[in-house]
Formats: structure tokens, sequence, C-alpha cells
């Protein structure tokens, strides 16, 4: 049934119903998910809160509805919640040991000290979600987070390759193993991070706040760190072929033993505090 003939539908019982009409303007009907007022306003609707979910009937509920719900402390290891929509919610403490939760909607949830260990995230949504010491050995790949609060997030062996966690802060994460090659860190708060001997190659951490971050015998080939501030940073024996530094500032930062080798430099404070232009050979840094 189209749009249009459910719209026409809708108009014919408002008008074959005069009592009901009396307060017409504020009349909503939901009919396949869609909400219409009488108004003629349409938005899409997430459907009621799953109730058996809740009362623990079942672990097993893919692309549920869970807006807002309060899920701290619950035993939930092994749930599938793939697709669902936990926008709000609230997962603190929560046991999501092996769940499922890839491609879910977690805008805004806060799933801080979470036990998500071998929990599939991957695809999810986590815009401005909060995932405070909660990611050991996670499959995060491919997430998508803006805004989002991982500090001082264990990360221990998590897998993040490809993941977008733009303008996140990532401050003091413990990466122990975790995989990040080929993610988008763009903007995002990185100072005093460890992220030493990881492989960070590809990695995007343009406007990347990298002060003070330990990145000591890192992959960063190819890495994007243009207008990235990577004050005191430690580079120390970083393989970083390929680089992009345009506009970075990596003053005072700890450079000794790395590879630089067809680095781009344009505009880039350098280590002595000096801004240069054009290709820099490795021994002036």
């Amino acid at each position: 049934m189209s749009m249009r003939t459910i719209g026409v539908l809708l108009a014919a019982l408002l008008v074959a119903a005069p009592a009901a009409a009396q307060d017409a303007g504020n009349a909503e009907v939901v009919v396949g998910g869609h909400l219409f007022a009488a108004g003629g306003e349409v938005r899409t609707t997430q459907g009621a809160v799953d109730d058996a979910f809740l009362a623990g009937q079942t672990k097993n509920r893919p692309n549920c509805s869970l807006e807002k719900v309060d899920l701290s402390r619950r035993a939930l290891s092994g749930a599938n919640l793939a697709g669902a929509y936990l926008v709000g919610a609230t997962l603190v403490e929560a046991n999501l040991a092996g769940a499922n939760l890839a491609g879910a909607n977690l805008v805004d949830a806060d799933a801080s000290l979470a036990n998500l260990r071998q929990a599939s995230l991957r695809d999810a949504r986590l815009h401005n979600a909060a995932f405070y010491l909660a990611l050991t050995l996670a499959d995060m790949s491919g997430v998508y987070m803006n805004g989002g609060v991982l500090r001082r997030a264990r990360m221990q062996r998590a897998n993040l390759t490809g993941a977008y966690l733009i303008e996140s802060d990532l401050r003091e994460i413990r990466r122990g193993g975790a995989i990040i090659k080929g993610a988008n860190l763009g903007g995002s708060i990185l100072n005093d991070a460890n992220l030493v001997d990881l492989d960070l190659s590809g990695v995007v951490l343009e406007v990347a706040d990298l002060v003070n971050a330990d990145l000591t015998g890192a992959n960063l080939e190819g890495a994007v760190f243009r207008q990235a501030d990577l004050y005191g940073a430690k580079l120390f024996e970083t393989k970083l072929k390929g680089a992009d530094f345009t506009e970075a500032r990596l003053q005072a930062a700890d450079v000794r033993g790395s590879n630089f080798q067809e680095a781009i430099f344009k505009d880039t404070i350098l280590p002595s505090g000096e801004k240069h232009s054009g290709p820099l050979p490795a021994p002036q840094l």
C-alpha cells in the first residue's frame, strides 16, 4: 500500500468519525511504522519497547526497540541485539560479554563500565555514546562514532579496523594489542594516549589532539596528521613513511630514530619550533 493511499484512508476515517474529529488537530495514527498526524505530518517511529526482552523472557531480539531503557547491571551475555534501537539506553555495568550488537543504534547510549568482552559492535552507530573502561576484545570494526566518549577505555585486543571515531574523547585509552589500522580518528582527543607499538598505518588523525601522546614504535605509515597537534608527543623509532604532516605541530616532539621517508611537510612546525614549508629531508629533523 502506497503512502498516498494510506494518507487518503486516514483522511476518510477522520471525516467519518465527527466525534473523534473534534480533536483532530492532535490525532495521530501509526500505520506500518509511520506516524500520521491529522495535519498531514508524517514521521518514522520505532514502535513499542520490547517487553519480552525487558522481562528476561528472551535474549534473542534482533532489531528490537529499547529506546531510553535502563539496562544497568543486567545479565545480557550472549544476547542477540543485532540492529537493535538502543538510542539513549543506559547499559552501565551491564554484562554484554559475547553479545551481538552489530548494526545497533546506540546514539547517546551510556555503556560505561559494561562488560563488552568479545561483543560485536560491527557497523554500529555510536554518536555521543560513552564506553568508559569497556572494550576489551570487542569487535568495533566499521563502527561510526561522532562525539563519543572512550576515555580511559580498556581496548586490549579490540578490533577497530576501519572504524570512524570522529571528534571523540580517546584520552588515556589503554590499547594493549588493539587493531586500529585504517581508522578515522579525525578531530579526536588523544592527548596522553598510549599507542605504543600499534599498527596505525593509514589512520586519519586530521585536526586530532595528540599532545604528549606516546606513539613509540608505532606503524604510522601513510597516516594523515593534517593540522594535528603533536606537541611533546613521543615518536621515538616510529614508522612514518609517507605520513602527511601538513600544518601539523611537532614542536618538542621526540622523533629520534623515526623513519620520515617520503613524509609530507608543508607549513609544519618542527620539533625545534621552526615553521617549515616544502619537502624536508629526514636528517633535518
